[in-house]
């Protein structure tokens, strides 16, 4: 199932007020990641993000508290064994 797909899907169950279009982009980023690590794994072509979702993209990285969610994140993979 593709991205657009999936957002359908989740727009067909939600009704949301305006305010959330933030947090759909941040969704639509997340879906977008997610198949284009599968598309990375079959050895295909990424999906080009949009402009739009460049912005967000460049936003999201500004967020102290998205920040501080993916350096818990490093440090624990760092401390993690693996075998």
């Amino acid at each position: 199932m593709g991205i657009e797909r999936r957002l359908e899907k989740l727009e067909a169950k939600a009704t949301v007020p305006e305010t959330w279009k933030t947090r759909k982009m941040y969704v639509r980023l997340y879906f977008k990641a997610l198949e284009n690590y599968r598309r990375e794994e079959a050895g295909e072509e990424p999906i080009p993000l949009t402009s739009e979702e460049e912005h967000y993209e460049r936003e999201r990285e500004k967020d102290p508290a998205w920040r501080a969610y993916w350096e818990k994140i490093d440090k624990q993979i760092e401390e993690y064994e693996f075998e």
